[in-house]
């Protein structure tokens, strides 16, 4: 096979259609900074306005605040901090409406995080006014904060609900039950080789087992299958005690606070709140999870084939630099699609928060209000044009990285071919293993796009959040 027939990402012909969302569709970019970032919306008509996080830094910010969104795998249930809410008697002598809000905590090297979801506090003020137009001909009074710790439950199980879709897909990989036989043949070239099933444990699970101190291996490939089965297991349970303890919670809470006030309009209203505004975001970042478990499934199909091909140790090292030049060389080129995706939809990386206007320039000394103003609009017009500057600056930096990926791969794969060449027995015996190789290279092609879809996504769909 010609390398000429690899097909490479094509990010810049990808054809986006910026009038299509309609109103149904718009629920996720806005949604981002409500409950990632817990602040305001930032609503400067800028050239390159509303910052999000850099792409490295996005990812770790983004796990960090889902994880709060979610009850996660545990350990034990703990104490964490209450909703704010009026004091009210318990709901039972055991267990308050307050409680509800507490966070199981997932082990104790995970420092507690006090957490209410911004797109329900009173602070956003969404959550609040939804329910005043649904409330406003009672005639009797009512607390809000009951309605808010109701719509906490059904954040809390709807996470959970997505939890345990990922965790089902994790145990599927690590018992070989991915993939049906018939799939498994399919991804690996006929004839080749018979796989009747394959078990692989995603290393995300072996690396929460070290982390969290549940196997005594320091290194992922010396965790035994059985201890990542139970550990699996054992988190799907935890999972099931939490819906539980949710479910029990949703009920005395309607029983004894809101019987007189839920409505089956009332109730509908508030999933379907949730669900627009707290779990759009949430369900993409599950999505890609799943994806990635699914594209390291295929791979490792790919690379078991190959083994079995016999490969001496030169093609072995080829093999295994060609796939991470390649993986290399198209993260770059995603990387420089989503620069240029962010300037299109002005959602820009979390560092440009730094550029602001400084303090020290006090506009409101300046009596003269027309000075004032004109002063104002020369400051904005400056942050303006530095932040668009500094932007152009990052996406030319993003296509020199690629650039360089781009013609070490090109190298090695000349290198590649010219022995060939130079080789007709080498030639030959290595047809097969290049074909397995290029394979490799399309699943690659195929997950990165998607995850560049799933980002479009998030900077496409914005809801429409009232601040």
């Amino acid at each position: 096979m010609d390398e000429d027939n690899d097909t490479y990402i094509d990010f810049d012909s990808f054809d986006i259609d910026m009038g299509s969302t309609t109103e149904n569709d718009e629920d996720d970019a806005v949604l981002v900074r409500n409950i990632m970032k817990m602040e305001p919306i930032n609503k400067q008509e800028l050239l390159v306005t509303n910052m999000k996080t850099e792409e490295e830094e996005e990812e770790e910010h983004l796990s960090q605040k889902l994880s709060q969104l979610s009850a996660s795998d545990q350990e034990n249930i703990k104490d964490g901090p209450q909703i704010t809410t009026k004091k009210r008697p318990s709901l039972t002598p055991t267990t308050t409406a307050a409680s509800v809000g507490k966070k199981f905590k997932t082990h104790e090297d995970i420092e507690p995080i006090e957490w209410v979801s911004n797109y329900l506090s009173s602070s956003n003020g969404s959550f609040d006014r939804m329910l005043h137009t649904l409330l406003k001909q009672e005639s009797k009074s009512y607390d809000i904060e009951d309605f808010r710790q109701f719509a906490m439950i059904i954040n809390h199980l709807k996470c959970i609900e997505l939890d345990k879709i990922l965790w089902n897909k994790y145990l599927q990989s690590g018992t070989g039950e991915l993939m049906k036989q018939e799939n498994i043949q399919s991804v690996l070239m006929a004839g080749s080789c018979s796989i009747v099933a394959f078990a692989y444990w995603p290393l995300e699970v072996q690396l929460r087992m070290i982390k969290h101190r549940q196997t005594t291996a320091k290194d992922p490939e010396e965790i035994e299958h059985e201890s990542c089965l139970d550990y699996v297991e054992s988190v799907l349970m935890k999972y099931d005690q939490q819906k539980e303890f949710y479910e029990n919670q949703y009920r005395i809470l309607i029983e004894q606070r809101l019987q007189c006030f839920m409505t089956d309009k009332i109730e509908n209203a508030i999933i379907t709140f949730v669900g627009q505004y707290g779990m759009n975001l949430y369900r993409l970042c599950i999505d890609k999870l799943l994806a990635k478990i699914e594209f390291n499934y295929i791979d490792q199909l790919i690379l078991m084939e190959f083994d079995q091909k016999s490969p001496d140790t030169y093609q072995k090292q080829l093999f295994k630099d060609l796939f991470q030049l390649k993986r290399t060389t198209e993260e770059a080129k995603l990387d420089v699609a989503i620069l240029k995706q962010r300037i299109a939809y002005k959602q820009l990386p979390k560092s440009f928060d730094s550029f602001q206007i400084p303090t020290s320039l006090k506009f409101d000394s300046i009596h003269n209000v027309n000075m004032r103003q004109h002063l104002k609009d020369k400051c904005e017009k400056i942050l303006q044009h530095t932040t668009s500057d500094m932007m152009l600056v990052h996406l030319t930096l993003a296509e020199v990285k690629y650039n360089e990926c781009q013609s070490k791969f090109n190298k090695k794969m000349a290198e590649m071919k010219k022995k060939q060449d130079r080789d007709n027995f080498y030639k030959r015996s290595s047809e097969n293993l290049l074909d397995i190789l290029y394979r490799r290279f399309k699943i690659l092609d195929e997950y990165l796009m998607y995850c560049y879809n799933l980002k479009l996504s998030i900077f496409a769909k914005p809801p429409t959040v009232v601040n």
